[in-house]
């Protein structure tokens, strides 16, 4: 039996994005909210603006609540990132978590919340990134589009 792939990878991926780097200082929302419509793990969330005491959406304006941290307790698909309407949200308000990087990251740029998706986009601390704020939130990695690296804001 032939092998059909061209190569295998044996080092073995650091994390999915949305997990925390370690088990060292993570800080929660005070309760965990629903989302209101499908939010993407290890994106930005938003108050949402109906509901805002106990839902979050994955667009908004302004500085976001926090990043949706993988928990594996949503259901659908079981390898499905994104967490469906009405599901209970865990968000990471400040702490240390693996994102994807959008383009080439340096350590040091700064993550800037896309308010139409929550997506994250970097970009040097002080640059303009169209439809998106600046976060507190710092890449303490480096990486190239679609590379996991780990973003923080208490380090």
């Amino acid at each position: 039996m032939a092998f059909a792939g061209t190569s295998v990878e044996i080092t073995p991926a650091p994390a999915v994005q949305g997990d925390r780097v370690n088990n060292g200082a993570i800080f929660y929302t005070a309760h965990n909210f629903l989302s209101a419509g499908p939010v993407t793990v290890g994106n930005f969330v938003w108050r949402d603006s109906t509901y805002p005491e106990i839902a979050v959406a994955a667009a908004g304006s302004d500085d976001p609540l926090g990043i949706v941290e993988r928990t594996h307790e949503y259901t659908g698909t079981p390898d499905s990132l994104v967490v469906p309407d009405k599901s209970n949200v865990t968000i990471i308000e400040k702490g240390a978590v693996w994102v994807p990087a959008d383009t080439t990251v340096s350590v040091g740029d700064k993550a800037f919340a896309i308010e139409a998706d929550g997506t994250i986009q970097f970009a040097a601390s002080g640059s303009t990134v169209t439809g998106g704020v600046e976060t507190a939130w710092t890449a303490f990695t480096s990486g190239t589009t679609g590379e996991l690296i780990m973003i923080s804001n208490v380090l």
